[in-house]
């Protein structure tokens, strides 16, 4: 009962292919909901959205299940949006489009074949840059995906041209991100002192969330400054947990870790088998199932 559409876009771009797809929907539709082949949505999804549409909306929100849940626009009007940029594509309003929002309570689940393969990521990132060079989506995911091709001094380069764009046209998380990402560049390269100064400046940008936090401890820890790396893991574990796209699951666990590991170092058998235990009972991590053994151990023989 599906009516099949082929289309050709060469060179392949994902928002011409989208609005492509989106021209061919009849013109009387009132919803559209952006579902890839890898994404399953929840039983009665539609049965949710049809419940909960606000009338007077244009655009909806959704919970993402990635791993980690976060907060999608997958759903708009039929009309008053186009899709944009290559990759990593997103709608946007077009001229005369008032957006209104309202949130819908229900959850898409994205089941990524990982086998897939993704070279062509790469280089769409760059044209997309290449194209419109004070975008800062675009420039966060081709730092980003330098990143995942280990090409660090890319990374770094990128970053520091991203410093010189309007940060006004820029969103905190995304740029504390892009600044971790660099921190992480030198600290594969060695650049220690380099690195501390990008992680300072990432928590500079987003105080009030854990993720840089958890680079600073990181960073402390690989230095030995255990004093240090204590205190921005106890500090981060304060901090709200984020709902974007650029958070960490594994934020808590992993500073309850660092505190423990530093804590060990410092002298303090109790505090490191405390935040040990933490540790394990979010991560289930055997290495940390050790050091709580060890812990144990040393506490009863003195």
């Amino acid at each position: 009962g599906v009516t099949v559409h082929e289309i050709t876009v060469k060179p392949w771009r994902f928002d011409i292919a989208r609005n492509a797809a989106l021209a061919l929907l009849p013109a009387d539709i009132d919803v559209c909901v952006s579902i890839d082949l890898d994404e399953v949505p929840e039983p009665r999804f539609f049965e949710k959205l049809r419940k909960q549409w606000d009338p007077k909306a244009n655009r909806g929100w959704i919970t993402m299940d990635t791993g980690s849940k976060w907060l999608s626009d997958r759903i708009r009007a039929r009309h008053g949006f186009s899709w944009i940029y290559p990759i990593h594509e997103v709608t946007a309003p077009i001229m005369g489009t008032e957006v209104v929002s309202c949130q819908i309570e229900a959850v898409i689940t994205h089941k990524p074949d990982n086998s897939k393969p993704r070279t062509q990521y790469l280089p769409m990132l760059e044209s997309a840059v290449a194209e419109n060079p004070s975008n800062a989506r675009m420039r966060v995911y081709l730092i980003r995906e330098y990143g995942f091709h280990k090409q660090w001094d890319k990374v770094i380069e990128e970053a520091t041209k991203f410093q010189e764009l309007d940060p006004h046209d820029s969103w905190n998380v995304e740029l504390s991100a892009s600044w971790r990402n660099a921190g992480d560049a030198c600290t594969h390269l060695g650049k220690r002192d380099e690195a501390e100064r990008w992680y300072l400046k990432a928590l500079e940008e987003l105080p009030h969330e854990i993720e840089p936090y958890l680079s600073l401890a990181q960073h402390y820890y690989f230095v030995q400054n255990w004093k240090e790396s204590v205190r921005y893991s106890e500090i981060g574990l304060q901090q709200r947990h984020s709902t974007h796209y650029l958070n960490n699951k594994d934020a808590v666990w992993k500073l309850n870790d660092f505190i423990s590991l530093c804590s060990w170092e410092l002298g303090n058998t109790q505090k490191a088998l405390r935040h040990a235990k933490t540790a394990y009972d979010l991560s289930k991590d055997q290495r940390i199932k050790a050091n709580v053994e060890f812990y144990k151990k040393v506490l009863l023989f003195r």
